[in-house]
């Protein structure tokens, strides 16, 4: 499944998955306004064998297939991020 993956500018460590390039309308104005202004990351090519650092490539994909997006909050604790030079 193609999705295209923005940051939030206004929240470190926030991201979108976006099931469509301009699926922002997919999402309810509460969780736009949340997000703030968006920075394109990468588009994806996502499997349920895709390599995520924090989730499970089939959780996105039944998220965007359901939802149109999937949101990535930023981790409770910096500490708790996974290491990703050795991947």
């Amino acid at each position: 499944m193609k999705c295209y993956v923005f940051k939030s500018l206004k929240q470190a460590g926030m991201y979108i998955y976006l099931s469509k390039e301009d699926g922002f309308d997919e999402m309810d104005k509460v969780l736009r306004d949340a997000f703030g202004q968006a920075e394109f990351v990468i588009e994806l090519i996502l499997t349920p064998e895709s390599r995520l650092a924090r989730y499970d490539a089939q959780d996105v994909i039944s998220a965007l297939e359901t939802n149109g997006f999937f949101l990535q909050l930023p981790p409770a604790d910096p500490a708790l991020e996974p290491d990703l030079t050795n991947m």
